[in-house]
């Protein structure tokens, strides 16, 4: 279980329509919403990693103490 929360965005391709900060701030909202969650963008306990490649999204979840979570190799 996670507290807070910090998203980090990295866009490979260009073409997409958000850039990485839009596309983070996004998604951050998302969480929120859904998990009732507060953002650390410092110390969170989770950080949710993302990278957009060309029609392509991977996710990577890393807990700060606990342990590390990939959900696409």
């Amino acid at each position: 279980p996670f507290e807070t929360f910090g998203v980090h965005c990295k866009r490979a391709d260009k073409r997409f329509p958000f850039n990485s900060q839009e596309f983070a701030g996004k998604l951050g909202e998302l969480i929120q919403d859904k998990f009732h969650k507060k953002v650390d963008l410092e110390t969170p306990d989770l950080w949710v990693h993302v990278e957009i490649l060309q029609r392509v999204f991977c996710f990577h979840f890393k807990t700060i103490l606990i342990e590390e979570i990939s959900l696409v190799d």
